[in-house]
């Protein structure tokens, strides 16, 4: 470890060893040794030489003295090279940076360092690479800079630094006359570098490539060279008095910057003329584009190096010069965008090297001649937007190289597409749009030009059907519209094949014959219209065609089969039918669609708003993509275009529903928002976009490409255009975000999942699972075993392969004895949130892995489970603490550690957030396009919830346990609701305050509709139901106790069971109460969607209910203070918890706590009776309040005769019944609930057998159970 407390020679190992030290070996470090010492290289054997880590995800603060203090020691210990380029490196460039005066390399580029450059950098006198590039600097380029005589490279490009707008406003008010530009400019925010480029870089004798691109330099330096004339004229007068000096001077100039090499300028407020460049002689690269520079086009005979001059977008004038047809290595030329005048003539043809040639937008007049075809490179041409007049030269078809040529608004150009254009093999796109060319014959065409310029109109001329394109084209067999206002439809234009074009073309004309080898590409050829005489071309639905010119010309009418005032009465009285029917409908649907309008308004004040501000209450979302480094490394390019689509889609789903972004890096987003509901509804949204998204081909490949290559059939891989796998439903999104257009693949198939497409799930037995508990040996864990279950499971986790089980929560092929085993799910590890083991390694292609990947049980389920990437998203509700930034707040920090506990797909919400949303049933109504307004009018019209035919009321209403005959529902408490909202549990993790979180450290405010309060369109809640809430969240926001819950829409309930309570956590967490699907049985016998199918009675798990309730509980409920009645509840709530700790598999299903009303669920009777026995004895010995025991109901007693203590504190009775429940699904609170016979049983157990500290059960319960 570098630390400045010792010096180097306890650092750097004696040079006398025969091995370098370790770290000599690490990536990125170059250490000195004997060889570089002797070349001058380093100067400390042994000691870091070039510490080189590029594009490595380095992060830290240069504003850090820590950090700043170890780099510095090792350049006190050696270092002379600090590469650091593309890594995630903020801060500023303090004047320290002085101290480094032996460094020669310092490249810092594409880092997020701010501030400006320091001046103290030109005590690095050895400096030879100095790239600052691609931060966020501002401030001016200072004369220091001719102090770094050595340096070569200087690189200060794209910087993005806000400059203060006092200096600017300072510069520019000293003029006394500015321009109405310059005054615009001065109220925009200029960042970047800005000012002058400083003359002393002509002291730079050495420089060879200079970067300053997309700043906001002013004006050019003083001339990089001192012109040589000037200097011959003044060597006779002082040769005989200085001929010493002025032969230091001459060989000053040979070495003076006109060894600069490249030179790039690009997007800066460079004004004047560029004649300075002249001087630059040894230049390979000018860039000069996107200025404000005029005069000449800058160019000399002494660039005989040059190889690419970008010079567009200027204000350049007159003709091309001269010294540009003589440089003959120049294969990349731009000057379009200014105001040249002229045109070229065939001296082009001596720039042999020249692939782009673009002269667009200019005033160039003239004919194109040959020479520009004879050039053997050329491989794109833009002569756009100039004045070009004549033909094209047949010599066209000698480029054969040629890939575009764009001759777009040059009204001069006349005649044919010349037929010897067939020989170009790679010519995929000509523009000819806003050209007189036509299909008329050259000399016939120029001779109508030169009529037309004497002001007579020529004769027309019919073009023959065989003649109307060139010989290498022909018409598409359809139509399309065309994308201008002329409201017609003509047929595309394609190119023939390389075998029909030799058959059909005159052979005179194939100045190059078509290699039938080589594929015809899918060419541009974007002739207009006119060309070919409207041919083929027809009028949309409502126009007409009109034809003039002897049938040349068309052009597309409204057709009117109707009078003016028949036409008049028509629209009166569509007009009224429409009002009338609009009116109807309104008055119908005005009071179901109230709540969107309002929903609507309070969105639009929240976007004004802006990000939530200190002391507001917010959640926020904090999203993050599955394996997205795999899928980098496995296809950088397929998954780039994977990220642009999840981007596309959140961004929208964030702009719905008022989210605002405050923190994006690569492909983790975090939001905020003023209400829980809208932060949950963007959760929503967006995993259903993901879902129905259109991922494009590209990133799936084809069924037969991808099945033969992975060594896979291809009858298993789905293909389907314009559908997902969802059952080929069509997608909007295409249209709302411009992704994708063809479906997915669907693997779901038995004999994809053999051949390793999908991840097997393998059969686990019981005993193999993990324990209940993720805590050390501290804490009471659930030591499941195989004794533990129904039945006795032989098997054990030493027979599958290491890595075979996830930790997650699956359910055994089968049923044995009736019960289903289910395993808990819980990984521990020291990795690090959302590292996740992988199921199995399938063969094949990772990425199809990754972005395929689906559900393992192919029977269960005939849908895609998943589609796409797997985005996991973790909410979480709090208020912002009082001057602190809202990315470094509790709440950021708690939604980023929920975030990563969850899967890939997955929505995870803190406590906090599901007790603001658990009551809004408008979210069920969310799609992926946003709220459902038909949905949610379909459920607030009806008044009831409605499940499989039957109605419930729409609330839980009933009392826990309750002895109403339930007979007569299939599923009695599953609502019809689209939202699935499912309690994960509830963990230990340290360093967590929640409480703090909640409060933002500052008392609660009242509450607003902005800050988690009542939202437009929801009905008052009474008091009854706000004390209930308020209630739960103080029993929930312990300090450390983090519970989560998992949402999500019915459409992806399925993905619920892929996880089951499989999450992801760090080592040191502790589960302290059990998910949902760790209840007996909830894995395979859960309804969770009212499209499940119901599962039969005889495939239900055995499970054993025990109800418990405190006696006398509606006396203490009516009579004692609420306060009192909350602690007796949460001390009955610590106890049971605690004792299933102890006693395994069981679960708390509903506890209602104005009632004092508990039910339980176990897998085994004898489990039951175990925790009865152990909670009825814990429950003396609980620290009850003084005030309760002080009521004889609750004192304490003794046996009169041993005085043993047989009662302390509220008497519990209890009711326990086995049986197969009829259902099982997730209640208001998210958690397992189970209905049936045995259920009701047990009930009527607690309330009519048992007494006070009593447990009622069957008789044979108890026979099987003592057997």
């Amino acid at each position: 470890m570098v630390t400045r407390s010792f010096s180097c020679t306890r650092i750097i190992p004696s040079s006398s060893g025969a091995k370098q030290p370790p770290y000599c070996r690490w990536w990125g470090v170059t250490c000195c040794d004997q060889t570089a010492l002797a070349a001058g290289e380093c100067w400390a054997v042994n000691g870091v030489a070039s510490l080189a880590i590029k594009a490595d995800n380095v992060n830290g603060s240069f504003s850090n003295p820590s950090l700043m203090d170890a780099t510095e020691q090792l350049h006190a210990c050696g270092m002379v090279g600090l590469n650091l380029e593309s890594n995630d490196i903020s801060g500023a460039l303090e004047p320290r940076w002085g101290r480094f005066t032996n460094l020669t390399v310092l490249n810092l580029a594409n880092n997020w360092l701010s501030g400006t450059v320091p001046a103290e950098l030109a005590n690095l006198k050895k400096l030879r690479q100095l790239e600052l590039g691609t931060n966020f600097l501002h401030g001016s380029i200072g004369d220091w800079i001719g102090s770094l005589k050595e340096l070569r490279v200087l690189n200060l490009g794209a910087n993005a630094g806000v400059n203060p707008p006092v200096e600017t406003a300072a510069k520019e008010g000293s003029e006394a006359k500015a321009s109405k530009d310059e005054k615009e400019k001065e109220e925009e925010e200029i960042t970047g570098m800005v000012g002058t480029i400083p003359a002393a870089i002509s002291k730079l004798k050495f420089l060879t490539e200079l970067d300053f691109q997309q700043l906001r330099l002013l004006l050019l330096p003083l001339p990089l060279l001192p012109p040589l004339p000037l200097l011959l004229l003044v060597l006779p007068l002082l040769l005989l008095l200085l001929l010493l000096l002025l032969l230091l001077l001459l060989l000053l100039l040979l070495l003076a910057p006109a060894m600069l090499a490249v030179l790039n300028l690009h997007s800066n407020r460079l004004k004047g003329s560029a004649t300075a460049a002249l001087n630059c002689l040894q230049l390979a690269s000018l860039d000069l584009s996107s200025n404000r520079l005029t005069g000449s086009v800058p160019a000399t005979k002494n660039w005989t190096q040059m190889v690419s001059m970008k010079l567009g977008r200027n204000k350049f004038e007159g003709v091309l010069p001269d010294p540009i047809f003589r440089m003959q290595l120049l294969t990349y030329l731009d000057l379009s965008g200014n105001r040249l005048t002229g045109g070229f003539d065939d001296r082009i043809s001596l720039m042999t090297f020249l692939t782009h040639f673009d002269v667009s937008g200019n005033k160039l007049s003239g004919s194109i001649g040959r020479g520009l075809w004879f050039l053997p490179q050329i491989a794109r041409v833009n002569l756009a937007n100039n004045n070009f007049t004549g033909t094209l030269n047949p010599s066209l078809g000698f480029a054969w190289n040629l890939r575009e040529m764009v001759l777009a608004n040059n009204t001069g150009l006349v005649g044919r597409l010349p037929d010897e254009a067939a020989g170009l093999a790679h010519l995929h796109r000509v523009g000819l749009r806003g050209t007189n060319m036509s299909c008329v014959p050259a000399e016939l065409a120029e001779a109508h030009a030169a009529e037309r310029a004497k002001g007579r109109e020529p004769p027309p001329y019919r073009c023959a059907g065989e003649n109307v394109l060139p010989c290498f084209l022909e018409f598409a067999g359809y139509t399309i519209p065309l994308s201008d206002n002329s409201k017609m439809s003509c047929r595309p234009i394609r190119k023939l094949s390389p075998d029909r074009i030799i058959t059909v073309c005159p052979p005179a004309a194939l100045y190059l014959l078509p290699d039938p080898s080589l594929e015809v590409l899918a060419a541009q050829w974007d002739l207009s219209p006119s060309y070919y005489q409207y041919q083929g071309c027809v009028c949309l639905e409502g126009h007409k065609a009109v034809w003039s010119r002897d049938g040349t010309v068309m052009r597309c009418e409204y057709t009117r089969t109707l009078s003016a005032s028949m036409w008049v009465l028509v629209g009166l009285g569509a007009a009224i039918a429409l009002l009338a029917l609009s009116l109807l409908l309104l008055s119908r649907r005005l009071l179901l669609f109230r709540s969107r309008w309002l929903r609507e308004a309070e969105l639009k004040r929240k976007r004004r708003l802006g990000v939530p501000k200190d002391g507001a209450n917010v959640s926020i979302v904090i999203t993050d993509i599955e394996a997205y480094s795999v899928l980098m490394k496995t296809s950088p390019a397929l998954a780039t275009k994977a990220l642009s689509m999840h981007n596309a889609v959140l961004r929208k789903a964030a702009a719905d529903n008022a989210g605002h972004v405050i923190d994006q890096e690569g492909d983790s987003w975090g939001l905020a928002f003023y209400d829980a509901q809208d932060a949950v509804a963007f959760c929503l949204q967006a995993q259903q976009a993901m879902h129905k998204v259109d991922w494009s081909a590209g990133l799936i490949g084809n069924d037969t490409h991808q099945g033969k290559h992975h060594g896979q059939p291809s009858e298993n891989v789905g293909f389907n255009k314009g559908s997902t796998t969802t059952g080929g439903h069509p997608s909007r999104l295409r249209q709302l975000l411009g992704v994708g257009s063809l479906g997915v693949a669907s693997y779901t198939s038995d004999a994809a999942a053999t051949h390793g497409w999908l991840p097997m799930r393998p059969t686990v037995p019981l005993a193999t699972l993990p324990s209940f508990s993720g805590s050390g040996s501290d804490s009471r864990d659930d030591n499941v075993t195989a004794d533990d279950s129904l039945v006795n499971a032989n098997s054990t986790s030493s027979s599958l392969p290491p890595g075979a089980l996830r930790a997650s929560s699956d359910t055994v092929d089968g049923s044995v004895g009736g019960a289903s085993l289910v395993g808990v799910s819980l990984q521990q590890g020291g990795k690090g949130f959302g590292e996740r083991q992988a199921r199995v390694d399938a063969p094949g292609s990772a990425f199809m892995k990754l972005l395929m990947r689906q559900g393992s049980d192919s029977t269960t389920s005939h849908d895609s489970v998943f589609c796409g990437l797997r985005v996991r998203m973790g909410v979480a509700t709090g208020k912002l603490p009082l001057g602190d930034d809202i990315t470094r707040s509790g709440v950021f920090d708690l939604a980023k550690v929920v975030s990563d506990m969850a899967n890939g797909g997955q929505v995870l919400m803190d406590a906090e957030t599901f007790e603001q949303i658990r009551d809004e049933r408008s979210l069920a109504a969310v799609d992926h396009h946003g709220y459902n307004d038909k949905v949610f009018a379909e459920q607030t019209g009806s008044g009831l919830l409605c499940t499989h035919g039957n109605c419930s009321v729409p609330k839980w209403l009933r009392p826990s346990c309750s002895r109403a005959d339930e007979e007569t529902t299939a599923v009695p408490a599953l609502k019809a609701s689209k939202l699935v909202i499912l309690d994960m549990g509830e963990y230990e993790v340290p360093g967590i305050n929640l409480e703090l979180v909640v409060s933002g450290q500052a008392p609660r405010q009242q509450q607003g509709p902005a800050d988690g309060g009542k939202r437009a369109g929801q009905q008052p809640q009474d008091q009854e139901q706000q004390e209930r809430r308020r209630q739960r969240q103080q029993r929930r926001r312990k300090s450390g106790r983090l519970r989560v819950y998992s949402v999500a829409p019915s459409c992806l309930a399925d993905r619920a069971r892929e996880w089951g309570n499989s999450l992801a956590f760090k080592e040191g967490w502790r589960q302290t109460d059990r998910g949902f699907f760790e209840a007996p049985g909830a894995v395979g016998a859960a309804t969770l969607t009212l499209r499940d199918a119901a599962v039969a009675p005889d495939l239900m798990p055995h499970v054993t209910v025990v109800c418990a309730g405190v006696e006398g509980a509606k006396w203490l409920v009516r009579w004692r203070h609420a306060g009192e009645v909350r602690e007796m509840a949460r001390l009955l709530r610590m106890v049971y918890v605690a004792a299933l700790r102890a006693v395994p598999g069981g679960y708390l299903c509903r506890e209602q706590e104005g009632g004092l009303r508990y039910m339980l669920a176990f897998r085994d009777a004898e489990g039951a009776l175990q925790w009865c026995l152990l909670v009825q004895e814990a429950l003396m010995y609980a620290p009850w309040p003084a005030a309760l025991l002080a009521l004889p109901e609750f004192g304490e007693e003794h046996a009169p005769d041993s005085g043993t203590l047989l009662f302390r504190g509220p008497r519990v009775k209890m009711g326990v019944c086995k049986g197969r429940p009829r259902s099982l699904v997730a209640n208001e609170e998210g958690r397992a609930d189970y209905f049936g016979a045995s259920v009701n049983q047990a009930a009527r157990y607690m309330d009519a057998a048992a007494c006070g500290g009593q447990v009622a059960c069957e008789i044979q319960l108890i026979e099987a159970v003592f057997k």
